[in-house]
């Protein structure tokens, strides 16, 4: 039986490491349940910026939920979660920033919780159910 899956959001440029951190943690507390389709580990070197987009965008179509880190403004996220919408794919966020966020955030993200663990256990309980 397949494991249904989930893409990796967030930004990866102007972070750290592409902010794999995050993403290696995701996928080790949500692998026993969902496949992680994470973009930091697909190779896309030679890829056009069209390539990129156009495989990323099949990601989201297939996967059960988005879950993003939205923390650091993203133009790449900020699409991502705009086309997840569109295509009613439910988006769940962690680390959003304190104090004002943008109406655009909020409008586009499912829920939204404080931390990644906490995240993780309700995504493991609901079985991804999040509308």
């Amino acid at each position: 039986m397949t494991k249904p899956l989930v893409y990796l959001a967030g930004a990866m440029t102007h972070v750290p490491n592409r902010d794999e951190d995050w993403r290696n943690e995701a996928t080790r507390l949500l692998a026993p349940e969902f496949d992680v389709l994470d973009p930091t580990k697909m190779e896309k070197g030679e890829w056009t910026p069209d390539e990129i987009v156009s495989y990323d965008y099949g990601c989201i179509l297939r996967a059960k939920f988005v879950l993003v880190r939205a923390q650091v403004p993203s133009w790449g996220t900020a699409m991502e979660l705009a086309f997840a919408r569109h295509h009613l794919t439910p988006v769940v966020a962690w680390d959003c920033p304190q104090g004002k966020v943008s109406p655009w955030l909020i409008a586009h993200v499912d829920q939204n919780f404080p931390n990644l663990y906490m995240l993780a256990e309700v995504v493991r309980i609901s079985k991804g159910l999040f509308r």
